[in-house]
């Protein structure tokens, strides 16, 4: 009752001759008890999710605090024209994060405009810039698309459409979570369950490629590139808690944006992912050498939003292989003129074994070209023993050149294993071949018998 004998005071200090006996003023005086009612109660909460639509004003809820920053008026979308229109115009709204809560975010489509009628406005479209993958990113999330903020940094604008007659002083923003998620889960769903945390490429044939072979990069050569494969990955915000699907879509572009092709799946995600990827097959062509060089993207799209993307290139070949030698020596290397190779040794007479690999000058009487190169060696059961790396460092006069690499073994002789051993051979995180050699045991001489 204090509180109303308050409003009461102000009431008749504002000159509205207060009389109980007017419908009109009782409503009225009803409406703003109400509404400090209302405040008071939000106050205690500390949650104040619906507001005048002006400048400065703050919303709280259980997601986090955010503030209105700015206010526009459109006779026609201020972003791309995907957006509907139909004579009305458009009120843009301008939102700056202030803080989320812990494992939280604001999500676009939960804002809704209510004007003095009570009738619902519910958001078209929304721009900005969003994280992606560690850097901000432009974003338009149109047709009723969503996007969710989790950094200060990042920034939000929302666009509605509303009538004409309608004007901003007049409306109520409001963060409706709760009546939204009930009636249009299926439009927000995919940036508040899941999130994309890298985007991997990598070079393939026609068949799948288990994931601990692929090799990962963002430059191809032409001539030994076929499919180039997109590998989205993301984290799964409802990890022990329920499935979900999504429709993912991978782009092959040229720089420019002009789609090349595009893959669309269905995903399904299952509760124990705490974290998946999105494999497809690649596009391109059984045999190497039919893309054309020039730089390239790959994008994804989550529900129809891009949710990331990242630039490749496929450039000419400034080298060929052209052989790949192998030889044995004990203590110090010997000289190129004093190496005798071979693909089989015995292990008595081995300590160490090392690799030539010629390499065809492409840039000759041209440039000076670097790199990296890598011998992975596995054992004789087939398994993983150790790298080698170093660098190829190619002249402009030479037109070949022969990298020699370090030995690989053991101090002493007698030391390998019969068997047989791989070693794979990558220069620029390709695979240009690989050399099997093969250890024996010497075979022992039995002495002839004179009896």
């Amino acid at each position: 009752m204090l509180v109303a004998k308050l409003i009461y005071k102000v009431y008749e200090l504002i000159g509205l001759n207060f009389n109980f006996s007017y419908i009109a003023h009782k409503k009225m005086f009803m409406r703003i008890f109400f509404l400090v009612c209302l405040a008071l109660i939000s106050d205690i909460l500390g949650y104040s999710q619906n507001v005048p639509l002006k400048k400065n004003q703050v919303i709280s809820c259980e997601s986090g605090r955010m503030r209105v920053t700015d206010i526009n008026t459109y006779t026609e979308t201020p972003v791309n024209k995907k957006l509907p229109g139909s004579g009305n115009y458009f009120i843009a709204i301008s939102i700056e994060l202030i803080k989320a809560t812990e494992n939280s975010e604001i999500v676009s489509a939960y804002f809704v405009l209510n004007d003095n009628t009570n009738k619902i406005y519910r958001m078209p479209g929304a721009w900005g810039e969003i994280e992606i993958m560690g850097k901000l990113s432009n974003f338009e999330a149109t047709q009723g698309a969503t996007v969710c903020v989790r950094n200060p940094k990042e920034q939000l604008n929302l666009l509605f459409e509303v009538p004409k007659t309608t004007k901003p002083a007049d409306m109520v923003l409001s963060y409706d979570d709760q009546s939204l998620a009930k009636t249009k889960t299926s439009e927000i769903t995919s940036a508040t369950e899941c999130t994309l945390t890298e985007i991997l490429i990598y070079e393939k044939g026609y068949d799948i490629v288990p994931k601990e072979k692929r090799i990962y990069n963002d430059v191809f050569y032409k001539d030994v590139t076929r499919y180039i494969s997109i590998e989205p990955q993301f984290k799964n915000y409802f990890y022990n808690k329920k499935a979900h699907n999504h429709t993912i879509t991978h782009y092959w572009m040229k720089a420019d944006g002009t789609i090349i092709f595009q893959l669309e799946q269905i995903l399904e995600i299952k509760p124990e992912w705490k974290t998946f990827l999105n494999n497809d097959g690649g596009y391109g062509w059984e045999k190497a050498g039919n893309w054309e060089p020039g730089d390239y993207k790959a994008q994804v799209t989550m529900d129809g939003v891009v949710v990331g993307e990242k630039a490749f290139k496929v450039i000419d070949r400034e080298y060929t292989l052209t052989d790949i030698k192998a030889f044995a020596f004990g203590d110090a290397r010997p000289a190129i003129q004093f190496r005798k190779y071979n693909d089989i040794f015995y292990s008595d007479s081995v300590k160490y074994i090392s690799f030539e690999i010629g390499l065809k000058n492409t840039l000759f009487q041209q440039t000076l070209h670097e790199h990296p190169i890598v011998l992975i060696w596995y054992n004789s059961e087939g398994k993983f023993e150790g790298e080698q790396k170093g660098t190829v460092t190619i002249k402009p006069e030479w037109s070949y050149y022969t990298y020699s690499s370090d030995g690989w073994g053991y101090k002493e002789y007698g030391k390998w294993s019969p068997g047989t051993y791989k070693v794979d051979i990558l220069i620029d995180s390709i695979k240009w071949g690989e050399k099997n050699i093969e250890i024996k045991e010497r075979p022992k001489i039995v002495p002839a018998n004179n009896d």
